[in-house]
């Protein structure tokens, strides 16, 4: 009974999502926790929509060629994660976007966005390493895999880490990545080319426990494209270059529970609370959780303004 409730609202929730807009890929703005729950259930919506989108940059040789630079109006994923032991935990998504034009003609066509649509499936695993307490340290391994649906799109190998620190009601979480494209086309000198660069990710984030329910943080988050002289730059990256992207900004996070009755204290965490678990120390109902952020743009190669929001639901 319960895998069809969660079946249900995952396909209610990605229909919602298609039906915005009309029916490559980034790293979406989210913190990953070096936490997982034996036998826990998530589902989790996350969106975000940027404002302002950088110039296009272009040059006539003698048509015009501009640069492919990877932006994107919206972005919306659905993803449901189980915790198969205390140190294991899966996940599995579905991403959508809404991108830039890829193979303009016109200076005005090159400003436009494509429709929104379903890009790939996203694999997550987060394995345990040193396990999460009130105060002091904690880290997990984190390998994802994205898999892009169209063919000229590069797949993503994520290998990173989940690195915390705690102290009272504050804590500070960073997610390091080196990221691996794979396959993916371009074109070099009349000739296609798979550029399998290997790209550096993260996302920082100091945040404030205000009290069982409420947490305000600073979050940032950033890509630095192509470490050292790593993959083939096609004609476009001969041109103009890679691009780096870095984005900082407020957050506010809150969680609640069917059973939640009992004011929070300072210093304790959003998962589980004393009104949500029975004598047994065991969950005896379903944790919600919503966020939202406001991020700036620091670099020409960001838009200047991204709002990002989240839902999710534990069982």
């Amino acid at each position: 009974m319960r895998i069809a409730v969660i079946w249900t609202t995952l396909s209610s929730i990605f229909c919602a999502i298609l039906a915005c807009a009309p029916a490559n890929a980034q790293h979406h703005l989210e913190i990953e926790q070096p936490k997982v729950e034996a036998g826990e259930i998530e589902i989790e919506y996350r969106g975000d929509y940027h404002f302002q989108p950088p110039s296009r940059r272009f040059v006539q040789t003698p048509q015009l060629v501009f640069d492919d630079n990877g932006f994107s109006r919206q972005r919306h994923s659905i993803g449901m994660g189980y915790g198969l032991t205390k140190w294991l935990g899966l996940l599995v998504g579905l991403e959508a976007e809404q991108a830039r034009f890829e193979d303009a003609e016109t200076l005005a066509g090159a400003r436009g966005f494509d429709e929104l649509k379903v890009t790939e499936i996203e694999l997550e695993g987060t394995i345990v390493l040193v396990p999460a307490g009130k105060n002091g340290f904690a880290a997990a391994a984190l390998i994802q895999q994205h898999i892009a649906f169209e063919q000229d799109e590069a797949h993503q190998l994520f290998l990173g880490t989940a690195l915390q620190y705690a102290l009272g009601p504050w804590s500070a979480t960073a997610n390091l990545y080196a990221v691996k494209n794979i396959g993916g086309r371009g074109e070099r000198d009349g000739a296609s080319i798979s550029d399998e660069r290997w790209d550096f990710q993260y996302a920082a984030q100091i945040k404030y426990q205000v009290n069982s329910r409420l947490a305000l943080a600073l979050d940032g988050y950033g890509v630095v494209e192509r470490l050292g002289n790593s993959g083939s730059k096609s004609d476009t990256r001969q041109l103009f270059g890679d691009f780096d992207r870095h984005l900082l900004g407020p957050a506010i996070y809150y969680s609640w529970s069917d059973h939640d009755n009992t004011a929070g204290k300072p210093g304790k965490g959003l998962r589980v609370r004393s009104a949500d678990v029975d004598k047994n120390g065991e969950k005896n109902g379903p944790t919600y959780s919503m966020g939202a952020g406001v991020l700036f743009g620091l670099t020409e190669n960001t838009p200047d303004v991204v709002l990002k929001w989240t839902l999710g639901v534990e069982f």
